[in-house]
C-alpha cells in the first residue's frame, strides 16, 4: 500500500501519546568516553634512530605524544522533560529535550535542542482532530578527517606526525609534517579552522477523522517537513600552510528542503457473522523543493572578519534548485472468514514528475492469501498456538532517479557556448519489481517458540 515511497522498504515509527492519567516526567543521564587503545607508534628516540638509518639528522629534543595531545575525555549529557495526560475526549503529550556531547577529539562538539507535541481531541461525536509536531535544532563542530591520502586529517595526522616537532612554531603558527608537504599536525587540523554547522528541522502533521457511519470513516492528513542546514568555515591566512597558501580561506554552504504530503482516504470496516471486510480507497499528493548554495573564497586581508565579504577572490559560487512531485490513487481490501481464510488485495496508480508525461503513471497491484490451519476444527492439539500458511504476489514501482533525468540539459563550456549534459529520454519510465512468495508462520508452546520460513 506504500507504493513507490517504499521501494526500498518501510520503517514504521510510533510516537508517544498521552494516557488518561496525567504525568510529569524528567529523564536525565550523563556519561563519558575515552580513547580505548593507543596505536603503537615510534617515540622520539626510536624516530631519530630511524632517521639516522635513512641518512637524515634530526637534532630535536622535543618528544611529542600526538595521540595524547589529540585524544581527550569526551562527555555527554542528556535531559528530557515533559507532561502527558488526557480524558475520554482526547490526549496530549508535550516534551522537550537537550543533548550535549563533547567529542573525544576536541573541539568536536554537538548541541541538540528538541521539542515534541502530540495531541488528539474528539471535538464532536463524528469528528476527531489530531496533530503531531516536532522541532529539532542541532549546532555542531566537526573535526576534519578522511580528507584523502594527499591531505591527511586529524586522526591520520595523529598517527603520522613526527614526535620530534611541537604543536607551534616560534611565530605562533602550527607546525607541519616535514616529511609530507601540506600535512599539518593534528592540533592544527582540529583547532585552526573556525567552523560551525547548524541544522533546523521541523516535522509535523495535522489530521481530521470524520465518522460518516459507524463503519465508514473519512480521514484527511496533511504533513510537512522543513529542513535547513548551514555550514560556515574560515581558516586564517597565518597559522597553517594551507591558510598561508590561500591567504585565508572561507566557505559558506547552505541547504534548504521542504516537503509536503496530503493524504485523503475513506475506510469501510464491517463484521457480519463470520465474515469481516476492511476496505480503503484514497488519494495522495506530495511535493518537494530543494535549494543549495555553496560559496568558497580566499584572499583575506586579515583574520578579523571571517565572513566571505572580507575576501577579495571567490573560488566557487554555485547555486542549485530541484523539485519533484508525486500523485497516487490507492485501494485496498482485506477479507477474512472465521479468522481462518484471509485475503488482501492492493492497487496503486502512481504518478511521478521524474518521468515524461506519456509514461508518468504506473499501476502496481498486489494480492496475498493465508490459511490459519490452527483455527480449523480438525486441528485440535496443544503444541501449536498458531499455524498459518500464506502466499503472496505483488508489483512495486521505483522512481529513485534524478529529478530531471528525462530532460535535455545543457551547461556552459567556458567558450561562450553550451554542451549537452543529458540527452532526452522519452521512453524513461518506472522501474518495476515483481515478487512472489510462499511462507509458513508457527507459534508453539503458548508462544514460547516462534518459527517463520519463506521462499520467494
Amino acid at each position: 500500500i506504500y507504493g513507490a515511497s517504499a521501494a526500498n522498504g518501510v520503517v514504521l515509527v510510533t510516537t508517544k501519546k498521552g494516557s488518561k492519567q496525567s504525568k510529569v516526567f524528567v529523564n536525565a543521564y550523563t556519561g563519558m568516553s575515552n580513547f580505548a587503545k593507543k596505536v603503537d607508534v615510534l617515540n622520539a628516540t626510536q624516530y631519530k634512530e630511524l632517521m639516522t638509518e635513512m641518512g637524515i639528522t634530526d637534532n630535536s629534543t622535543i618528544n611529542t605524544d600526538w595521540q595524547k595531545e589529540t585524544f581527550k575525555t569526551g562527555r555527554e549529557q542528556n535531559v528530557q522533560v515533559g507532561v502527558s495526560g488526557g480524558s475520554e475526549k482526547g490526549h496530549y503529550y508535550v516534551a522537550g529535550g537537550y543533548q550535549k556531547q563533547k567529542g573525544v577529539v576536541a573541539p568536536a562538539d554537538y548541541d541538540r535542542y528538541s521539542v515534541r507535541a502530540n495531541i488528539d481531541n474528539k471535538v464532536k461525536d463524528w469528528l476527531t482532530l489530531g496533530a503531531n509536531l516536532s522541532f529539532n535544532r542541532s549546532v555542531y563542530v566537526d573535526v576534519p578527517d578522511n580528507l584523502g591520502v594527499a591531505r591527511g586529517g586529524t586522526i591520520l595526522s595523529a598517527l603520522t606526525s613526527p614526535p620530534t616537532i611541537g604543536i607551534y612554531n616560534a611565530d605562533g603558527s602550527y607546525t607541519a609534517n616535514p616529511n609530507q608537504k601540506s600535512w599539518q599536525n593534528p592540533i592544527a587540523y582540529a583547532f585552526a579552522p573556525d567552523q560551525k554547522a547548524i541544522n533546523n528541522r521541523f516535522l509535523g502533521n495535522v489530521n481530521a477523522d470524520f465518522t460518516i457511519l459507524p463503519e465508514l470513516h473519512f480521514r484527511s492528513n496533511l504533513g510537512a517537513e522543513s529542513e535547513g542546514n548551514r555550514y560556515d568555515y574560515f581558516l586564517d591566512p597565518y597559522s597553517t600552510d594551507f591558510g598561508k597558501d590561500k591567504n585565508g580561506y572561507g566557505k559558506s554552504e547552505s541547504t534548504e528542503r521542504f516537503v509536503w504530503l496530503w493524504e485523503n482516504t475513506i475506510n469501510y470496516t464491517k463484521q457480519f457473522g463470520k465474515h469481516s471486510v476492511d476496505a480503503l480507497v484514497g488519494h495522495t499528493m506530495q511535493e518537494s523543493d530543494w535549494n543549495y548554495t555553496n560559496d568558497v573564497a580566499r584572499e583575506y586581508g586579515s583574520d578579523k572578519v571571517p565572513t566571505l565579504n572580507a575576501s577579495s577572490l571567490r573560488e566557487t559560487q554555485e547555486t542549485m534548485k530541484s523539485q519533484w512531485s508525486k500523485r497516487a490513487y490507492i485501494a485496498r481490501v482485506n477479507y477474512g472468514y472465521a479468522d481462518k481464510y484471509l485475503l488482501t488485495a492492493n492497487m496503486r496508480y502512481d504518478g511521478s514528475s521524474r518521468f515524461p508525461h506519456d509514461s508518468r503513471f504506473g499501476a502496481f497491484p498486489s494480492i496475498s492469501a493465508a490459511w490459519r490451519i490452527s483455527n480449523e476444527d480438525f486441528f485440535k492439539q496443544n503444541f501449536f498456538t498458531d499455524l498459518k500458511l500464506r502466499a503472496g504476489w505483488g508489483k512495486t514501482g521505483n522512481d529513485k532517479i534524478g529529478d530531471y533525468d528525462f530532460y535535455t540539459t545543457f551547461a556552459p563550456n567556458g567558450t561562450g557556448g553550451y554542451n549537452y549534459t543529458n540527452l532526452l529520454k522519452e521512453g524513461l519510465t518506472w522501474e518495476k519489481t515483481t515478487q512472489s512468495n510462499i511462507g509458513i508462520d508457527a507459534s508453539m508452546l503458548n508462544n514460547r517458540i516462534t518459527f517463520t520460513a519463506d521462499a520467494y
